[in-house]
């Protein structure tokens, strides 16, 4: 009346597992690759075009600004369903089953929501000290060409002291017709607010062409070393973004995690490109910043392997937990500091901007709904081998204690 257990059946389970998550790392390398290469290329494009369109001075097509913004706001959008739809509630999950094997203790307010915030302030703290360093460089020094293009490139913040006066000043110049500050409002920071003060920048000239900057009398080595830098703190949410889509636990969350970062950073990429070619930034230190922003994600990705891999250990797994709700406050803190402000910000219409933000919301709620149908397929399938070796094991145990009483 017993089972019939074959040699090939536990065995068969296992290797449908091995294989599962091989095919989990592999999605993960693919997405790095991807991550890297399309980072890289579109963050070089600018200066290709540079090239091909003989831009010998910031010829910024106005009708392109509006596009990049709509464009940055959709990217918002998908990261904003990412945080609270995906990996909050993961997180939740991950949490509650850590508290219910006694390896954290039960608590009595919300810990996923707690990390989360801790993740975010953590980000906002990192952005503050590089422009409290920055800052502190300009009153010291005097600002460099190459901390001026970083800042203004880069940073998430916008410096928005004299930004008006500016922008003014730039348009009664050019004649409003060729606004080459939208390209500082849409990039990622303004002109530095004390630029004007320290006549380092004179940008209101008489001759358009002419962008005059006085020589910092810094190695130009130890420049650009200390620009590489600066580059890698402000992107040290890039990493935790990469770390979010290392630490999925399905390939359909691989896939989804990727185009959810995508969607922002490939943007940025362009942008970060177009605001170095606009600079005239050497091309060779445009290489190496380019480099670092596009290897950055892939590193975090890379780490998120490393840390999945070895998830038997019960402290891995509580530090994946804490790494994961660093990565989703780090996404809320790109949603809300790096997007929404700095787009609301400009001078694009803001039900476009509001509608570009919900198509990206529900464009990522769809493909959440499709990769939750398959995570929760795979989750049958296991239950449905976990209630089988149930049964097998209830059998066995039965007739040993019946062979037993027997006796």
């Amino acid at each position: 009346m017993g089972y019939n257990i074959s040699d090939g059946d536990i065995p068969h389970h296992h290797e449908d597992e091995l294989g599962d998550d091989e095919g989990i790392v592999v999605a993960k390398i693919v997405a790095m690759i991807v991550l890297s290469v399309a980072t890289f290329m579109l963050g070089l494009l600018p200066t290709k075009l540079a090239v091909w369109f003989r831009w010998n001075r910031v010829t910024n097509d106005s009708r392109s600004k509006p596009v990049l913004s709509l464009l940055l706001c959709f990217g918002g959008g998908a990261l904003l369903c990412t945080t609270f739809l995906h990996m909050l509630p993961e997180l939740s999950e991950v949490l509650t089953e850590l508290q219910e094997e006694g390896q954290i203790a039960v608590t009595s307010f919300h810990l996923a929501e707690l990390i989360m915030c801790c993740g975010f302030f953590t980000m906002y703290l990192v952005e503050e000290l590089v422009h409290l360093y920055l800052h502190w460089r300009e009153d010291s020094k005097g600002i460099s060409k190459v901390d001026d293009v970083i800042h203004r490139t880069f940073s998430i913040r916008k410096c928005s002291g004299n930004k008006e006066g500016v922008k003014n000043d730039l348009e009664d110049s050019r004649g409003g017709s060729e606004d080459t500050s939208s390209l500082k409002t849409l990039t990622i920071s303004t002109l530095q607010e004390t630029g004007k003060k320290d006549k380092d920048f004179e940008i209101v000239t008489s001759e358009p062409k002419t962008i005059t900057t006085h020589h910092n009398k810094d190695d130009p080595i130890v420049t650009s070393a200390r620009g590489l830098l600066v580059v890698l703190a402000l992107s040290v949410h890039e990493l935790f973004e990469g770390l979010a889509v290392g630490l999925q636990t399905t390939t359909s969350y691989v896939w989804y995690m990727l185009g959810a970062v995508s969607a922002h950073k490939l943007v940025i990429a362009f942008c970060v490109g177009i605001e170095l070619v606009s600079s005239r930034t050497k091309f060779i230190l445009t290489l190496a910043y380019i480099s670092t922003f596009a290897l950055v994600s892939p590193i975090g990705i890379g780490i998120g392997i490393g840390l999945s891999g070895s998830t038997e250990d019960g402290h891995h797994s509580i530090l994946n937990a804490i790494l994961q709700g660093m990565a989703s406050g780090t996404l809320l803190y790109v949603v809300f500091f790096e997007i929404l402000q700095r787009e609301r910000d400009n001078k694009v219409s803001g039900l476009k901007q509001l509608l570009a933000i919900v198509v990206g919301f529900c464009i990522m709620f769809g493909l959440l709904i499709a990769a939750g149908h398959n995570h929760e397929h795979d989750h049958d399938h296991e239950s449905e081998h976990t209630e089988n070796m149930e049964a097998i094991i209830r059998n066995i145990t039965y007739h040993q204690e019946h062979h037993h009483h027997h006796h």
